[in-house]
């Protein structure tokens, strides 16, 4: 169980809590999925919520096997089992448009929704948040339905931009578990539903097996990335949030200054670099996790015990749409468990409904840096502006 904790600094970012993680130390503790149903309960007083405690080296940290034992080609999870066929509805000569953060509507989901509700499915993706912005702007009324993380959900809401969902989109059975509802950004729950989560962490290539061991040793706190050459994210406040959970801090101090090093970093794709061998990139697990399968190279992902930061994707209706109800149609065939965890597992996103945690194989629900255990999770945040 964990306890999300939201606080509320100065005038620039907040910070919230989630889900747990473990360490490849404690075997027996990383195999156990996160099953917490607890209500969150939000902070709204930064000098009301609880500091990190000081780091103990009890993150985890996973390396990649050695080379000849790595798959060439697709993932090794298989996905849990498709969803059961629906009632299809008729909608002969009608598309709907779909705008989805990249991989999140593979082919598979095209066809199971176009055959859920009879009409044609067009997909656009993007990878950043600006370029999700710009694709709303220049098409307003384009877009039936999105996928969207927390901070996104947040300020469409904001601009009243999303449509109330309907309230039978799911049997109760199906709804997500508590602990990802009545966050900062839909309090209520009115205008998201959560399908999938990661968190932040860093890679950093590990020695070939044979070679000599790098000048440093293995990475596995935010602290120790100060001084070492880094890949960020181009996001100011998520720095500053970032820095503070190095720190310590509950929350980034106003005009507070990042090291040199952060400051100067730009957002790289992740390439072994004999140069640098402990250069670390930062990403979210759901980008990093892929590194540990790559032929012929060595990788070690860590979730560090300060904690991290959460992204919380949610499937949303835009405003503008002009065919809302096809757009819940289309939301009730997602939103069914075996379709979204699938979505989930082909992403290395954690799932956010307990009868889509159940389709997980052994080796997906004990992957601790896609479900992490509680006592990391309780330290992990949210960002968001003020």
């Amino acid at each position: 169980m964990f306890s999300p904790k939201l606080l509320a600094p100065l005038a620039l970012i907040a910070l919230l809590t989630l889900p747990g993680c473990s360490r490849a130390q404690k075997p027996a503790e990383a195999q156990t999925p996160v099953t917490a149903s607890a209500a969150p309960a939000e902070v709204t007083n930064a000098a009301e919520a609880v500091a990190p405690q000081p780091a103990t080296v009890e993150g985890i940290v996973a390396s990649a096997p050695h080379p000849e034992s790595l798959p060439t080609n697709a993932p090794s999870e298989t996905p849990p089992p498709a969803a059961p066929p629906e009632n299809v509805a008729t909608n002969s000569g009608i598309t709907l448009h779909l705008l989805v953060p990249a991989g999140h509507a593979p082919a598979w989901l095209i066809g199971e929704l176009e055959a859920a509700i009879g009409a044609k499915v067009v997909v656009q993706t993007y990878e950043t948040d600006n370029e999700r912005d710009k694709l709303m702007q220049s098409s307003p009324s384009g877009y039936d339905l999105i996928g969207v993380a927390d901070l996104g959900a947040s300020d469409l809401i904001g601009q009243q931009k999303l449509l109330p969902l309907p309230a039978d989109l799911a049997p109760l059975e199906n709804q997500p578990e508590p602990e990802f509802l009545h966050h900062y950004y839909d309090s209520k729950n009115v205008y998201t539903w959560p399908y999938g989560f990661t968190l932040l962490g860093f890679a950093s290539a590990a020695p070939a097996s044979g070679a000599a061991a790098p000048a440093i040793p293995a990475l596995r706190t935010w602290k120790e990335l100060e001084n070492l050459p880094i890949s960020l994210p181009d996001d100011g406040p998520l720095r500053a949030a970032l820095w503070a959970l190095a720190e310590g801090k509950p929350a980034p101090a106003l005009n507070e200054p990042l090291p040199p090093g952060w400051q100067k970093a730009t957002y790289e794709t992740p390439t072994v670099t004999p140069e640098q061998p402990n250069k670390a990139w930062v990403d979210t697990i759901s980008r990093l996790h892929p590194l540990l399968s790559r032929p012929n190279e060595h990788w070690e992902v860590a979730l560090p015990p300060e904690g991290s930061l959460i992204t919380l994707y949610q499937w949303a209706i835009p405003a503008a749409t002009p065919q809302p109800q096809l757009a819940e149609a289309a939301l009730k065939a997602l939103v069914i468990p075996a379709r979204a965890a699938r979505i989930d597992v082909e992403n290395d996103l954690a799932v956010t409904q307990t009868e889509a945690r159940k389709l997980l194989s052994p080796a997906m629900a004990g992957d601790a840096l896609i479900y992490p255990t509680a006592r990391v999770m309780n330290q992990c945040r949210f960002v968001r502006l003020k």
